[in-house]
């Protein structure tokens, strides 16, 4: 226990960082659904009868990681509980024991592959090509309804027609590269936007977000304190006056700022518009 890196204390979490917390859900087991603890159970249920019976093609070994696995998963269960329900664990949440599952997964969905191919498709092998074009077709208008305003493709050297992407590939060549942005917080909620994650298609830095920077503040508590003062500078930044914007530029090293609309006041210089955006340097 002296051995615990700074940070991880038995208290409950306050200010922003319970904030923050607490809006990673999946952190705790009491906000987790009957769907949730199905995906636990059920590899855990199929795993364990693996281990008891005899399938045809399998080695030994087979079984007995079956079996191994099973005090794994339930190790991982208690340890997250241990963390989730008494508040003086708060700060150990974010450890996500949960988190272990990815490698019960992994396992799982292996060795369900091999005893379909045992089982279903060892006499018929151009069988699995149904499963997998039922697979394929699903993910394809899954993605399609999640990202509708984006290409299915990125082709190269081909432009998109989404507004996002024309303004962060615009900041991206005409905008120093020592630039600092401000922009509305839930800006990834935006109509259009698709979760394209400014700082990655502009490679420029921009003050604090809502939802992805929202998600570093999660895991280091020490940076929640100037996560919230970045997002409540930015907040209502499409209504700005001269006077706020004013005193963004005092307290931040913020040179420029993207609006969400295409008629910005006239007394912002703003190089770039499109039908939804415009893309503004601050007044000196």
């Amino acid at each position: 226990m002296f051995l615990l890196p700074a940070g991880f204390v038995f208290h409950p979490a306050t200010g922003p960082y319970r904030e923050v917390l607490l809006s990673r859900d999946y952190f705790f087991l009491a906000n987790w659904t009957w769907l949730d603890w199905l995906g636990v159970a059920g590899p855990l249920m199929l795993l364990w009868w693996f281990s008891h019976i005899r399938l045809r093609g399998t080695l030994p070994a087979f079984a007995q990681i079956c079996r191994a696995t099973l005090p794994f998963g339930v190790i991982s269960i208690v340890a997250a509980a241990v963390v989730s329900f008494p508040p003086q664990m708060q700060y150990f949440a974010r450890l996500q024991p949960m988190r272990s599952f990815h490698l019960i997964y992994i396992l799982f969905f292996l060795f369900m592959g091999a005893l379909a191919a045992e089982y279903a498709f060892r006499s018929r092998p151009w069988l699995v090509s149904l499963p997998l074009a039922l697979l394929a077709v699903t993910m394809f208008c899954v993605q399609r309804a999640e990202f509708p305003f984006s290409p299915h493709i990125e082709w190269p050297g081909v432009r998109t027609a989404n507004p996002w992407q024309e303004t962060f590939r615009w900041i991206e060549e005409n905008t120093p590269k020592d630039a600092v942005f401000a922009i509305d917080p839930e800006y990834m909620k935006a109509p259009q936007e698709d979760d394209h994650g400014f700082r990655a298609l502009t490679a420029r830095s921009v003050l604090a977000g809502e939802y992805k920077d929202s998600g570093v503040a999660a895991m280091f508590p020490k940076v929640a304190e100037e996560w919230k003062r970045e997002v409540q500078a930015q907040t209502g930044i499409n209504h700005f006056s001269l006077a706020d914007f004013q005193r963004l530029e005092k307290n931040w090293p913020v040179t420029w700022v993207v609006l969400e609309t295409a008629h910005p006041p006239e007394w912002l210089d703003c190089p770039y518009r499109n039908q939804m955006l415009s893309v503004c340097k601050l007044p000196q």
